[in-house]
Parts: structure tokens; C-alpha cells; sequence
């Protein structure tokens, strides 16, 4: 059973958090479907699990988590986080309730919504992202969970009925005082302690503290604040070389489905900076029933196939990505006797089918890049493989694993980095795949 155990709400953010871990030299399994095996995750030291529970109800996003935390959990887990949105979508206070519940010990929740290097900073009560307020900037027009406000706190306490209580910056920055705070919170029973940070040093002083305190406590954060945790617990591993399959070609395959107007610059960038030309799946279409989405992921696929004599690095993007027009959601919910949510999944299986059959159809692709928490989770599910092995970042929040079929991922975020994003990860893939890349398993972790 592993010394860590990482529950996330979408798996973008598994493997964020997953990749903090392992930048500290641990090996780290990530699970995409909880109904499913996962055999890399047998013996791994850290398990990051995907609850695909961002959209769902409150009541049925705690039963998941409790579901997960009783599968992968042991006598051996010391540390448990709760991984929430870095921009604060989500069901944070109901999955944050049901973990302290079911771990039934009174542990405190240590909420730092913080993650500096990219440009999330938490003071006043206000998450600012790149210096914007939260609720100025693309997630206030998040389709499913739109944000109405910059304050954690209040999130929180719409979410559940545990007291919470914002440690400010200043009591952060004096040792002895955060001390103090956190053992007199815990000690007040104040379940939920939101914990102002702007820098990495800040995160760190919280980490020091909480493990000195000598408290029971959940991690809740994107990730920095779990990894220093994690180093000021000093876990580590023994050396456990893991066999991974060789990686199929050298062509690359993007997968965009973000519709903000972060990825809309980032693929403006893309395609002015390289050969690459979108080939759209229509999303109109893909709501006009099943024969119509049928016919439009055929026709997408084979537009991919047909780039794909010519061009290594082929992009298949959903159109509502690229053009500013957006979906509403509800209204299609409507016409189609639907749910919002299960609109949502028509749309990200639909391109993940499309991906998938590009892939089954060349055997030269090696290496897939894909933009979107829900596409990633869909399009794995589509390559049937359920676990994967972190291999690092490309840049903050973009994270490259290798699949347990071969297959090179990297996963980022629509709001993640600035125009050269999807650029970058381009670039990060290529020394992978490239036939004279020297990409080796040592120990069970790789480096380029």
C-alpha cells in the first residue's frame, strides 16, 4: 500500500500532483478509472487516483472519494491530499468532509490553494491568478462550474457545514504564531484552516508547521503544498526498477478541448509558430444525435490520417476550442433529454473515439498531448489503459507520463501557461520520441 495516497477531481490534476511527488525523487502510479484495474499501481509508494468527480453531485463526489480512499489506503499511507482545482472548481468541501470522515482520527484540513509557479497566489481571502482576481478571469465562464468568487472561504463554507477559519499571510510568516494558530484551531475543533501563501517559501513555513504540530491532518492544495510535506516527512523509497513497453513512433497527436480563451491563444500561437492546421470535430454535430456524431468523427479522423502522410504533429481540436462561440450546455441538455454532465461526455468521448481511431489506423504515432482534464480521462479510457508512471513536467502544470500500453501523454490544463504552452509541450515530446532520444528507466523514474 503506498506512503501516499493523492485524490483528485479530474485527472490533470492527478498528475499535477503526482508529478510534485515525483520531482522529489519517489515513483508515482496514476489511476484513471476507479471500476478498473490498475497494475502499475501494485507496490507503488505514491498513488494519485483520478476520481472524475469535478461535475458530479456533492453527495455522489464523497461517496467517490471514500471508494477510493478505502481501495488504494493501507497502514502504510502517512499522507493522504485531497488535490483541488487550482482554480477552485469543483466539489472541494464535500470530497474535503467525506475524506476527514472517513478517516474518523479528527484530522484538521490544511487548505493552501496556492501553486506560485504558475501564478497562483492566495492573500485576503482572494486567489489571484497571474495578479487577476479568480472570478475576473476564463474559470468565472467554466460551462459546468462557473466561479462566482475569489474567496476560498466562502466556497468552502457554501460546500459544507464544517467551521473553517483563513490563517493570514502575516501568521504565516511568524513561525511561532502559525504554530500556535493551527494547534489552537485543531484544538477548537476548526475542521477546515485556509492558509494564505504567495510564494514557496510561504508553502514551506506551512508544511514545517503543520508536521511539527504533531496533529492529524489532509492535505487540500494543487500540489506544492503536499510535496513539502512530503519532504519535511522525509518519505522516500527504495530503488524499484519498473519495465515500462518501448514507445510506438515518432509522430505526435494534440487533443484540444478547452474551450477558454486561454487555449484559443495558445493554438492561434501554434499554428502561426508551426506546420500544423486544427482539423475541427464539429460539436454541433456531435449533439445531433448518434449517427451524426458517428459521421463526424469518422470524417475528423480521416482528415488526421490524411495530414498524417505529410506532417508529424497533427492536431484534432473541437471546434467550440477554437472559435469563440460557446456551448450551452443546458440548452443542449434540453434538446437531447439529458443531463448537462452527460452532454459534457458525449462531447470528450466523441473526440477521444476520433483520437483513437487516428491511432489504431498508424502505427507512427508515439507520443499524444491533450488539453483538458475530462478529454485526458475520456481518450484513455479509449486506448484502454487505466494507469500510467509520471515522468516529469514540460512546464508548470503540464505533465508527461507513459502509459502502460507505451504510449507518451502530456497533460495540461486549459487555463495552464501563457501563448507558447502548447508550443513548449510540442518540443518536451519530440526529444522523447525522437529516434536518437536517450529517454532511460533508472530506478523506475526517467530523465531526458
Amino acid at each position: 500500500m503506498p506512503q501516499i495516497l493523492i485524490l483528485a477531481d479530474d485527472m490533470t490534476g492527478a498528475n499535477d500532483t503526482g508529478c510534485a511527488i515525483h520531482d522529489l525523487g519517489i515513483d508515482v502510479c496514476c489511476v484513471n478509472d476507479l471500476s478498473l484495474p490498475a497494475p502499475l499501481a501494485e507496490h507503488c509508494p505514491c498513488i494519485s487516483v483520478n476520481l472524475d468527480s469535478r461535475t458530479l453531485p456533492p453527495r455522489d463526489a464523497a461517496r467517490t472519494v471514500v471508494r477510493a480512499a478505502s481501495r488504494f489506503s493501507g497502514p502504510d499511507t502517512i499522507l493522504y491530499s485531497k488535490r483541488i482545482d487550482s482554480t477552485l472548481r469543483g466539489n472541494l468541501g464535500s470530497e474535503c468532509a467525506a475524506l476527514l470522515e472517513w478517516l474518523n482520527n479528527g484530522a484538521s484540513c490544511l487548505v493552501v490553494p496556492a501553486f506560485p509557479a504558475a501564478g497562483r497566489i492566495y492573500r485576503n481571502d482572494t486567489v489571484f491568478v497571474h495578479g487577476v482576481p479568480l472570478d475576473q478571469t476564463s474559470a468565472a465562464q467554466d460551462p459546468d462550474h462557473p466561479i462566482h468568487t475569489s474567496s476560498p472561504v466562502q466556497i468552502f463554507q457554501s460546500q459544507t457545514d464544517l467551521p473553517a477559519q483563513v490563517i493570514s499571510l502575516n501568521t504565516v510568516r511568524s513561525p511561532t504564531e502559525l504554530l500556535r494558530q493551527i494547534k489552537r484551531c485543531y484544538e477548537r475543533h476548526i475542521r477546515i484552516l485556509l492558509l494564505e501563501a504567495v510564494s514557496p517559501s510561504d508553502i514551506d513555513q506551512i508544511a514545517g508547521a503543520a508536521v511539527e504540530s504533531g496533529i492529524p491532518f489532509i492535505c487540500a492544495d494543487p500540489g506544492p503544498f503536499t510535496a513539502s510535506v512530503a519532504e519535511h516527512l522525509a518519505l522516500h523509497q527504495a530503488p524499484s526498477p519498473r519495465a515500462l513497453p518501448n514507445p510506438h513512433g515518432h509522430k505526435m497527436l494534440l487533443v484540444v478541448g478547452s474551450v477558454n480563451a486561454v487555449t484559443r491563444q495558445q493554438v492561434s500561437y501554434l499554428s502561426t509558430h508551426r506546420a500544423v492546421t486544427p482539423v475541427l470535430l464539429d460539436v454541433e454535430q456531435l449533439l445531433n444525435g448518434p449517427s451524426s456524431a458517428q459521421r463526424a468523427v469518422q470524417r475528423a479522423a480521416h482528415a488526421i490520417l490524411r495530414q498524417s502522410s505529410e506532417q508529424d504533429v497533427l492536431l484534432l481540436a473541437l471546434s467550440t476550442s477554437i472559435q469563440s462561440r460557446r456551448l450551452d450546455f443546458q440548452a443542449a441538455a434540453t434538446k437531447l433529454g439529458c443531463t448537462p454532465r452527460e452532454v459534457g461526455q458525449i462531447v470528450n468521448q466523441s473526440i477521444a473515439r476520433a483520437a483513437s481511431l487516428v491511432i489504431g489506423e498508424n502505427d507512427q504515432f508515439g507520443a499524444l498531448f491533450s488539453c483538458g482534464g475530462d478529454i485526458t480521462a475520456a481518450l484513455i479510457r479509449q486506448l484502454h489503459t487505466n494507469s500510467m508512471q509520471i515522468l516529469g513536467e514540460a512546464l508548470p502544470l503540464a505533465v508527461c507520463v507513459q502509459l502502460d500500453n507505451g504510449y507518451y501523454l502530456l497533460t495540461k490544463g486549459g487555463m495552464v501557461g501563457g501563448p507558447d504552452a502548447i508550443d513548449q509541450c510540442i518540443q518536451f515530446l519530440s526529444e522523447l520520441v525522437s529516434p536518437s532520444s536517450h529517454f532511460h528507466s533508472c530506478h523506475g523514474r526517467r530523465s531526458p
